[in-house]
Parts: C-alpha cells; structure tokens; sequence
C-alpha cells in the first residue's frame, strides 16, 4: 500500500444520511481533485489517495456546502471525515477546520508513521532515515553479527534478525532475493514519510518474518521547491575510543588520536511539468568518509604473520566508504483516478571496513544498484 483511504458519513441536522451527496477530494499541493458520491447509507469511501494534505468538500442540492480546510492523510491508514449538513436557502459555504478519526477500527496491524516533519526535524546520526523506525513500540537495533558484506536494514522487530524484514520502496520490493540484505538506500531529503509494520499486518506486504518497513518517495507539486544541505566532521569533534587508551589486558597506553572526516552533501529539486498534470522530483546524496579500525594484534603475533608473507599492520589502520545515491521520478495524472509514476534509482556504494575487528577491517566491497 502507497497510499491512504478517506471514508465517512454524510447527514442532515436531523441525523437522517444523505444519499446521492457529492464528495470533492483536493491534493493541497498537487490540485490534483477526485469526486465520489455518497451510497444509500450517506457513506463515502475514496480510497488509495497520496499520503499528504487534502481539502474535503460535501455538497448536495438544497444544503449549504460544508469543507474541511486541511485533512491529513497518513501512509496506511484509514481516516474518517463526517459532515453535517445544513439546509439553506442560499449557497453560501461553510469552511471549518478538519477533524480526522487516526484510529482505524477495521485495521489490526501494530504500525507506525513516521511523517515528513519527524524526518525533516529529528537528528540522525549518517541521515539513515530508517533509523527512525525506533520509534515505533517492538523495534530495536539488529544485534546479530554481520554476515557477508551485504548489509541490512540494521533493525530488529520483536527479536528477529534484520534480514527477516522487508524493506519496500513506493510498493516494490527493495530487497536482496538472495541474502535478504536491503538492495539500495535512499536520501533521507527523497522520503516523503514511511510506516513501519511489526505485526499482525494484512497479506499485501508479507515475505517476511519479522517487520515491514514501508517507504513512500516525495513528488513534485504544483510549485518548484529544493533545497540542499552540506555536514561535516572530524577527528577535532571526536574523542579516544577505549583500545586507543587501553591495550587488551587493560593497560594505558599512549596513541595518537585516530583519523576521521566525513562529508555529506545534497540537495533536492522538484516541480510541474504542467500544473495540475504532471510533476517531476530528483534528489542527489553523496557521503565521503575517512576512517580506520584499531588493530590490537599482539606484537610477536605481527612479527609471525610478517615473517610469513602476511602483512599486518597494528594501530589505527585507514579505510575509506564512499557512497552516491541518485533519484529521478516523473508523475502523469491520467485521470483524477489513473496515475502513472515513472522512478528511477542509483546506488553506489564502495566501503573499506566491512567489519570492525582486527584485519578484517581493511577489506573492502563495492555495491550498485
């Protein structure tokens, strides 16, 4: 699921439905609108609408239309919009501000959204947006030892291992077929906001396990927007870590401070092609990290392995991780009901230092997508 559905009852002052009523459904930002009408019973239903801000409109034939200035529609949920309408003897409308059920009495799943201004606002540590799935009730950090130089979401749901999830991206399958690693990683700026699903959810997601991580792109609007962005740290703003001041046995030692610098830099850029019709979105992200991993191999171990033709080296020991992130989409509006969303993504990741301990940390790996 990519979207949101919208569904509720339209009355008369007497608590009598209205049948036949008219329900405008308007994209703030898109103007993009869908109508229905309201069946026998006064009840509504708009489902699979883009996860955003809407303007709701009920008007009927002898009744004083009524709007709800600004509903929020959530990624996977289900909101209840009611009107109330009064019989007039002019047209002039009523604007009241919007109020939305959040809790979804049909829907059984234990998930949560994280919305655009929890991405926008909350720090993170590397902009791994996905990290923010803490704070949904069941998550936590993925503590099984990494396995091959494929990596996962780094998240645990109720226990199991983070290559038991499924990591979806705009309804697709984001996944590694083989290993269960997640294929490529997006810029946090692209993310429009994503639901995290621990259990109990409905068999449209599925394959997996443990949880469903489900990711929705932002789209262009019907104005030009961007922004960019830029962070940088080194080894200024970091401390010692424990082995830089302590051997194995726990003795002090004295050793230079160990080397790091990392720049992250973006930006975004999206708008119409022609309003109200089509709209394009791209994001660019690029991270260049210098590192190293502490090697405490004791001395007369090196001396052997040397000796032998394996070279070792102890101390603080360099590596490097590079990676670019690209994203195009383009979105037609067919139809107030047909969309056609055109996206493409690339990836590529090329890091030293698939693993923190001893030598291992000076191999390296190089992922594309």
């Amino acid at each position: 699921m990519t979207g949101a559905d919208l569904v509720g009852t339209v009355s008369d002052q007497a608590s009598a439905t209205i049948a036949g009523c008219t329900i405008s459904v308007t994209n703030i930002e898109t103007g993009i609108a869908r109508e229905v009408t309201t069946d026998a019973s006064g009840r509504y239903t708009v489902p699979s609408l883009t996860p955003g801000a809407y303007l709701v409109t009920a008007a009927f034939t002898g009744f004083r239309p009524q709007t709800r200035a600004r509903v929020e529609l959530p990624l996977g949920q289900i909101i209840t919009v009611d009107f109330t309408l009064v019989l007039v003897t002019s047209a002039e409308p009523v604007t009241v501000a919007a109020s939305s059920v959040l809790v979804s009495p049909s829907r059984t799943e234990v998930s949560t959204v994280i919305n655009q201004q929890q991405i926008d606002s909350l720090p993170i540590e590397g902009r791994n947006f996905i990290g923010f799935s803490l704070l949904a009730p069941g998550v936590s950090n993925d503590r099984t030892p990494l396995q091959g130089a494929a990596s996962t979401s780094g998240i645990s749901f109720t226990g199991q291992r983070g290559r038991s999830n499924n990591v979806m991206v705009d309804g697709l399958d984001n996944n590694d077929p083989v290993v269960g690693a997640v294929r490529a990683s997006l810029s946090q700026d692209a993310v429009r906001e994503f639901q995290v699903l621990v259990n109990s959810y409905s068999a449209e997601f599925g394959k997996a396990s443990g949880g469903v991580v489900n990711i929705v792109t932002k789209s262009g609007s019907n104005t030009l927007h961007g922004g960019a962005f830029f962070y940088f740290r080194d080894d200024a703003l970091n401390a010692k870590k424990y082995f830089d001041r302590f051997d194995i046995f726990g003795n002090p030692i004295t050793s230079d401070k160990p080397p790091f610098a990392q720049r992250q830099w973006g930006g975004t850029f999206g708008g119409p092609v022609r309003k109200a019709r089509t709209f394009f979105f791209g994001s660019l992200e690029r991270a260049d990290i210098e590192d190293s991993r502490f090697v405490t191999i004791d001395e007369a171990a090196v001396a052997v392995l040397n000796h032998a033709g394996f070279p070792v080296v102890r101390g603080n020991v360099p590596l490097e991780a590079r990676n670019t992130q690209l994203l195009g989409k383009v979105d037609h509006h067919w139809s107030a009901s047909r969309l056609l969303t055109l996206r493409g993504h690339y990836a590529d990741i090329e890091r030293e230092g698939i693993d923190d301990f001893g030598e291992i940390g000076r191999a390296s790996c190089r992922e594309r997508v």
